[in-house]
């Protein structure tokens, strides 16, 4: 049994946080989520945000702006090894409503599980693919 010899570099990048609640930071949602609220988000599920937070749209920004730089980045080092990000799941929900260009809406009703794994492709000529979502087959105990 031979195995292959990777080299890894690993990069912390803010990109890749959770989604910033704002004044919601360490609140029950209970006291957060009223009635008026979720009337809103549920309006414009986008675009909401807590007070000094961030919406969907500018979470699916920031990762997908970030995965193109390093795609790029990348590409231009001739480099196109397979990369791994770890992340928090609502990036991972945002990136996947931008690679399947889905309705919002779909953020809040995907499930993403502490440690699932997610595989996406890209093709230069095709653009991003999904190729798996939520794989937490690692985690099944007898």
């Amino acid at each position: 049994f031979e195995s292959a010899q990777f080299t890894a570099r690993i990069v912390q990048e803010d990109a890749l946080l959770e989604i910033a609640q704002g004044e919601w930071e360490e609140q029950e949602r209970s006291q957060c989520i009223t009635p008026e609220v979720a009337k809103a988000q549920h309006a414009n599920p986008y675009d909401f945000k807590a007070p000094g937070g961030e919406s969907v749209r500018d979470v699916e920004h920031r990762i997908a702006t970030f995965v193109s730089a390093l795609l790029k980045e990348l590409e231009h080092e001739n480099d196109m090894r397979p990369v791994l990000i770890f992340t928090h799941g609502f990036v991972i929900k945002c990136f996947l409503l931008h690679v399947m260009s889905s309705d919002p809406r779909m953020a809040y009703k995907t499930i993403i599980s502490n440690t699932g794994i997610s595989q996406f492709g890209y093709k230069p000529e095709e653009g991003w693919f999904l190729l798996s979502v939520n794989d937490d087959a690692h985690l099944i105990t007898k």
